[in-house]
């Protein structure tokens, strides 16, 4: 099981930071990650409410999903979207599987 938010922003034991997996411009298949982070996976918890690590303004509320063997939060999708968030490689490559069965 991977677990994508083991960042040191929310509180994980990874001396990783989101930030580093910014990415400066917008990257290929973005849209079809953001969509597949928010609308698919089993809804597995809720955990309150969240502000962007960024700015402090709050952002919504985290939810958690899981798809296959990986495991995120909705807050997630919004830092693909905001600040080009690149999740890891074979999640990538997981979501672009699972939306081309579709």
């Amino acid at each position: 099981m991977m677990f994508l938010a083991n960042y040191k922003e929310f509180g994980g034991n990874a001396n990783d930071s989101i930030i580093s997996h910014f990415c400066s411009e917008k990257y290929e298949n973005q849209n079809t990650i953001y969509n597949f982070m928010l609308n698919n996976g089993l809804e597995i918890g809720t955990n309150g409410s969240v502000n962007d690590v960024i700015t402090q303004k709050p952002i919504g509320t985290r939810i958690t999903k899981k798809s296959g063997d990986y495991v995120w939060s909705t807050d997630l999708a919004y830092y693909v979207k905001k600040y080009n968030y690149r999740p890891p490689d074979e999640f990538i490559n997981y979501i672009l599987e699972k939306t081309a069965q579709k």
